[in-house]
């Protein structure tokens, strides 16, 4: 549980603001990540999973264009 949310929480979360001062710098920057499917159709099986894309997709979508 602990390293799913590690790596698809916290991970996207810490390099994006470390990265952020850098491409708020530029002229032209772009942020880019995925999330995938159990973001809409959650599994049973997979449930910490689902949800950690479920928070990337959601957390993606609230973000400036």
């Amino acid at each position: 549980m602990r390293a799913v949310i590690q790596t698809n929480i916290v991970g996207t979360l810490l390099l994006t603001s470390v990265l952020l001062p850098v491409l708020m710098q530029q002229l032209d920057a772009t942020t880019m990540t995925t999330s995938s499917g159990p973001a809409f159709v959650p599994r049973n099986n997979f449930p910490v999973y689902c949800a950690s894309e479920a928070f990337l997709h959601s957390w993606l979508q609230s973000l400036p264009a």
